[in-house]
């Protein structure tokens, strides 16, 4: 971020940390890859699966994800919100990532074509901030050119649906665990059962139907 207070120690200091992090973890997740332009692969440093990446909603929920906040930090450069910028390619990259790593814990691990494809995309995504450390981290995927060089990633549209089922799940899940943990200062946790909906109640049914039939004729809608 381009404000004053970020250019503190303390700031600065637990910025640097992050990117130490997170390169720890680039470097585990491509160790003892083989070597050529683009062709590192994803090896047991991070417990990944291969196969089709959109056989599982958290696969299609992740892909979402790098497209979505991809496109908010694009268009965040483009009216020179860095800061925001940043955010987007940054925090909720991270936060999305990390929640994929949980939720794959036990389904086989992330899978290998979309943590690639989130890697590359943040460094391209944090080369105008960060180029020493996207540079480095270029290189660690395969690519012999300058990241300078590369072009901007190609992204695919956003998915509505897909954006509101992760916003619903942010919600959810801490609760899950919440009401889990509560449950284990008592006695042990038995297994839970989420119940889903497949169509809305009846009123909501109807109250889409109104506004649909309103839509269709052009007519506003009234406070």
């Amino acid at each position: 971020s381009n404000e004053d207070a970020n250019f503190e120690h303390d700031v600065a200091n637990a910025a640097i940390l992050k990117l130490t992090t997170e390169l720890a973890f680039v470097e585990k997740t491509l160790a003892g890859a083989s070597s050529g332009e683009g062709a590192k692969d994803l090896q047991v440093g991070e417990q990944v699966r291969a196969g089709r990446s959109d056989e599982l909603l958290v696969d299609k929920l992740f892909a979402n994800d790098i497209a979505r906040f991809a496109r908010g930090a694009e268009e965040c450069y483009e009216k020179q919100q860095f800061r925001d910028a940043l955010i987007q390619a940054w925090d909720m990259l991270q936060h999305s990532r990390d929640r994929y790593r949980g939720m794959t814990a036990s389904m086989g691990g992330m899978h290998s074509e979309l943590l690639r494809d989130f890697i590359r995309t943040q460094t391209l995504l944090l080369a105008p901030i960060c180029p020493h450390y996207a540079e480095h981290v270029w290189h660690l995927l395969g690519y012999s050119d300058s990241i300078m060089r590369a072009a901007w990633p190609k992204l695919p549209d956003v998915d509505p649906v897909l954006v509101r089922v992760s916003v619903y799940l942010d919600k959810v899940v801490p609760d899950l665990r919440a009401a889990v943990d509560r449950l284990r200062g008592k006695k042990e946790a038995p297994a839970g059962t989420i119940w889903v909906g497949t169509e809305y109640l009846d009123w909501q049914q109807a109250t889409l139907k109104v506004l649909a039939a309103r839509a269709s004729q052009g007519a506003p809608f009234d406070k």
